[in-house]
């Protein structure tokens, strides 16, 4: 139970912006003595994240996602990170798995629609986004990547609607404003 406490003082030093490498210490500390102990790898996985040390980060999370497969916040983080490494096929399928384990998530659905979209699957990008709406229907940055399909796939109009969508919940959306105006 050592480890617990040591994992716990590594948070109370992460919340503490300014004692990163303590808050890493702590978590490593407390990984040495329970490498299977995955909080304190997922700690370090997102502290490393927030740090920018992405490659520290994606070892950490592959890791701990070794030892949970099936934990979904675990999955999502770890794709965060792919992603930001440019592994954007494998970061795609991590969070496909994410979203599977948690179909009602808009953000992950919404994440994976824009790593669909960014990879051109056009159809599985509409179908996350549309879904991350039905969830959260207040978030006009899901009716802006719905826009982005539509525009790529040729329905000029819909996309107008779906950037109007978005402004009648964030008239100030400047995404959906200069698409307006193009």
């Amino acid at each position: 139970k050592h480890y617990r406490a040591l994992h716990s003082i590594g948070i109370v030093y992460k919340d503490y912006k300014e004692k990163p490498d303590t808050a890493i210490d702590f978590f490593k500390q407390a990984i040495s003595i329970a490498p299977e102990y995955v909080p304190a790898r997922f700690s370090l996985g997102k502290l490393y994240q927030e740090l920018e040390l992405l490659d520290q980060a994606e070892n950490e999370l592959e890791k701990a996602v070794s030892y949970e497969p099936e934990n979904p916040e675990i999955l999502a983080l770890y794709a965060r990170v792919l992603y930001g490494r440019g592994k954007v096929e494998e970061a795609s399928e991590r969070l496909l798995k994410a979203v599977t384990l948690r179909p009602d998530d808009a953000e992950l659905r919404a994440f994976l629609g824009k790593i669909y979209l960014e990879q051109e699957k056009f159809e599985a990008a509409l179908t996350q986004l549309q879904k991350a709406v039905q969830l959260k229907p207040e978030s006009a940055e899901y009716h802006v990547q719905i826009a982005r399909i539509y525009e790529k796939t040729g329905k000029d109009d819909m996309a107008i609607d779906e950037y109007n969508k978005a402004l009648k919940i964030e008239p100030d959306n400047q995404e959906a404003i200069s698409a307006l105006e193009e």
